[in-house]
């Protein structure tokens, strides 16, 4: 870089939009922590020194460190273990079964008789009102349903 340059412009793009850009001075840390909800086909990162003629260069080596969803702690993102079939998310919301307790119905992190209700007040149905009544995430909530708050019966692991 040429010695008239005092500054950086670090961007941080993703999917070639850019989520992030600031100026540091030479000599300073930059740490950078975005979430998104999509999943990230390219991340980049685009150096452009201030001050001289130089423009927008893209420099290799730059350490990149995505974290991700781990909620079983195993070192493996859950999204990973989902498309590669070594994880379950039959509600397809993108958080592997184990990680869930299917009974709680009403998210208060115990399964009890308000989850039981819930249940039976959406029977016969897609549960709309309810939509975590149907456990299964099979359309209908059932009989299969009502085994897994009864089987599930106490508070969360």
């Amino acid at each position: 870089m040429a010695s008239n340059t005092a500054a950086l412009r670090i961007d941080l793009l993703v999917d070639g939009a850019t989520e992030f850009s600031q100026t540091a001075t030479f000599g300073s840390n930059i740490t950078v922590g975005f979430q998104t909800e999509r999943l990230l086909q390219e991340v980049a990162v685009r150096l452009d020194p201030v001050g001289n003629d130089c423009n927008a260069d893209v420099i290799d080596g730059v350490l990149l460190r995505l974290l991700t969803p781990d909620c079983n702690a195993n070192l493996v993102p859950d999204a990973v273990e989902i498309a590669s079939g070594s994880a379950d998310d039959h509600n397809h919301d993108g958080v592997p079964d184990s990680c869930q307790c299917a009974g709680d119905v009403i998210r208060n992190g115990l399964v009890d008789g308000a989850d039981l209700a819930a249940v039976l007040t959406v029977w016969g149905t897609d549960g709309a009102i309810y939509p975590r009544a149907d456990t299964n995430a099979d359309g209908l909530v059932d009989g299969t349903d009502l085994a897994v708050v009864l089987g599930s019966w106490g508070p969360c692991p």
